[in-house]
């Protein structure tokens, strides 16, 4: 048997999965440029905060701060904001910036609530015990800055409207309807109120959805700016001083980390990024294995980049997710069996798309729920074992094409 090793269990311990296919196989394994990359050492993060782009340093712009916020993304994202964070106090308490004048809040966006726990895992311990965090709460507690381009309300978390000091803690990756994650996204959707987000959002991802569309088409490609557009204005609008913005392999290793101004940091970040998430394919497959690791509880993310590289008419597309469940979307999620139950993005528990013959999940936590996010739930399968999933899909025979994605969830395929 042919063996293959994959990051797993992101914020659950980050033990590896090791998954085989026959000998017979013919398989092409799919790692990113950015897998060759090596983690940052502590010294050369501090070295990013040395040599901002665009801007001061935060140790420059705080001599004047008496409040400071630091937003960070969530368990949603793969980005390891600790170090980060770390380097970021570093930097404020040497401007004379004492502990109680800091807090950090959660960029939930419409996603649910973290618990104390959740934070550890982000923040670490030292930070959770010694600083105050905070979720940000879409529903309440925002304040009105502006509009959007396209006329949309602007209503951003007030806590955070409150310091002088605005701090923000992201990830550049893929996304398909920014092209990019990281920069003004932690602001919008991360603190903005559910009327923004759905004003921005809801008619975007639908349309996304619609139509046989591949909804990642934008993944990786900054050549339509229609949303990305509104995300910009937003963080205008908020007063974000700084962002630190990481660029991560599929083992959510920080190969890279930009400081600085919070457009030209991030456009920096993007070109530093190019090239770094795609792959080759090197024609399409009878069987695709799509690790979902970064984004593992959005691992619908994966599915899609997966099926995008099945040989029609049909394949077997196999997801690979050991993060207990899906994460909890007001936006999009489902919320009932009624059809409208769910978030103003929401477009129901939908069939089985087509191009796959078989969906399998290769997962210890097998849910009904989480399984609605991908189709309806009768339509899939769950596999608790590696040997249940290789005894469904052996029967494609001697000589069958295969593809691994390291991690569908920021990858994309490029297109000659």
């Amino acid at each position: 048997m042919q063996e293959y090793t994959l990051a797993q269990n992101r914020w659950y311990g980050d033990e590896p999965v090791t998954i085989s296919l026959p000998d017979d196989w013919d398989v092409q394994f799919l790692a990113s440029q950015g897998d060759e990359r090596s983690a940052l050492t502590a010294e050369q993060i501090r070295e990013r905060f040395r040599h901002p782009v665009g801007s001061k340093t935060i140790r420059e712009l705080a001599e004047n701060a008496e409040q400071v916020v630091i937003v960070f993304d969530d368990l949603t994202r793969g980005t390891p904001v600790q170090p980060i964070a770390e380097a970021v106090l570093e930097e404020l308490h040497a401007a004379g910036i004492p502990k109680n004048h800091i807090r950090f809040i959660c960029g939930t966006g419409l996603h649910g609530a973290h618990s104390r726990n959740d934070f550890a895992r982000k923040l670490g311990e030292r930070i959770i015990r010694e600083y105050a965090v905070f979720n940000h709460n879409p529903y309440d507690n925002c304040a009105e800055v502006g509009f959007t381009p396209n006329g949309i309300r602007v209503s951003l978390n007030r806590e955070f409207l409150s310091c002088d000091l605005k701090i923000a803690i992201g990830g550049v990756v893929p996304h398909p309807l920014n092209g990019f994650g990281g920069g003004g996204k932690i602001i919008m959707p991360g603190i903005a109120s559910a009327e923004t987000i759905n004003g921005t959002h809801a008619t975007k991802v639908k349309s996304s959805m619609s139509g046989g569309k591949n909804p990642l088409a934008g993944s990786g490609n900054l050549s339509d700016d229609s949303f990305r557009s509104e995300v910009e204005a937003c963080c205008r609008l908020s007063g974000l001083n700084v962002v630190c913005d990481a660029l991560l392999n599929t083992r959510c290793e920080m190969w890279e980390l930009v400081v600085g101004d919070p457009l030209e940091a991030y456009y920096e970040a993007v070109r530093r990024a190019d090239g770094m998430y795609g792959v080759k394919l090197s024609g399409q497959k009878n069987v695709v294995i799509a690790n979902a690791n970064a984004k593992a509880s959005e691992a619908g993310i994966a599915m899609y980049t997966g099926m995008m590289a099945l040989q029609p008419p049909c394949g077997d597309l196999v997801l690979v997710d050991f993060t207990p469940g899906q994460c909890v979307h007001f936006g999009s999620g489902p919320m009932g069996f009624l059809p409208d139950m769910g978030g103003r993005a929401y477009s129901g528990i939908r069939d089985r798309i087509p191009l796959m013959k078989r969906l399998i999940v290769y997962s210890p936590y097998p849910d009904y729920t989480s399984a609605c996010w991908f189709c309806k739930p009768e339509q899939m399968i769950w596999c608790e074992t590696w040997d249940e999933v290789l005894a469904l899909i052996s029967d494609n025979g001697p000589g069958t094409t295969a593809a691994i994605f390291s991690d569908a969830t920021i990858q994309y395929i490029e297109h000659e």
